[in-house]
């Protein structure tokens, strides 16, 4: 009995965390593919830029979501914080994510 409850209690455990895994891929909702800032249409460059102000633009990427919106995504890293910005093909900003201390990202590297 007592090797049931064990394995059960096991799989049960497995099962859970597979299911946080594929949780987290879902709630993400998209596919990120690396891009060169030439394959990002003019309107996305210019509100990338604007959006850097003078910091620089890193892992430039696009995202496809879902419901088949491709939006260019970077994180804009000035002054050792880095802030996460997702604009639309048209140059429209669709999010900004909160500034993180870029050293503390890199620790564990």
């Amino acid at each position: 009995m007592h090797k049931t409850m064990t394995l059960l209690l096991a799989g049960a455990l497995s099962a859970g965390g597979l299911g946080r895994a594929l949780a987290a891929e879902n709630e993400a909702g998209h596919n990120r593919t690396p891009v060169t800032m030439n394959e990002v249409p003019a309107a996305a460059q210019k509100a990338l830029k604007h959006e850097a102000k003078g910091g620089k633009l890193e892992e430039l990427r696009t995202e496809m979501r879902k419901d088949g919106t491709i939006v260019y995504a970077a994180e804009v890293v000035k002054n050792g914080k880095g802030t996460d910005i997702e604009v639309s093909g048209d140059g429209k900003v669709l999010d900004r994510g909160k500034t993180h201390d870029e050293s503390s990202e890199h620790e564990g590297k």
